[in-house]
């Protein structure tokens, strides 16, 4: 079972810090193509931010906390690592 939920919870922070620093890298870019292209990247993007963004932060909190939960004094909520 923490193997699975281990690898969940790296998917997900993936998703999740992937997603961001892609959006990071392209707003820049999508500011400089004009007026069209960059309102709709920003109107793609609230609603990405509103679903994508939100569902990958939960399930990543959650698979931390069930890894923790579930492993046999491998994982503290004490732990630095956990906390950061």
């Amino acid at each position: 079972m923490s193997d699975a939920l281990l690898v969940l919870h790296i998917v997900f922070v993936g998703m999740w810090l992937g997603g961001g620093l892609a959006v990071g890298f392209l707003t820049p870019r999508m500011a400089k193509q004009g007026t069209e292209a960059g309102r709709a990247f920003f109107v793609a993007y609230d609603k990405m931010g509103s679903i994508f963004f939100n569902i990958a932060g939960i399930l990543t909190l959650v698979t931390g906390i069930l890894l923790v939960l579930s492993s046999d004094d491998v994982f503290a909520f004490e732990d630095t690592f956990v906390i950061i």
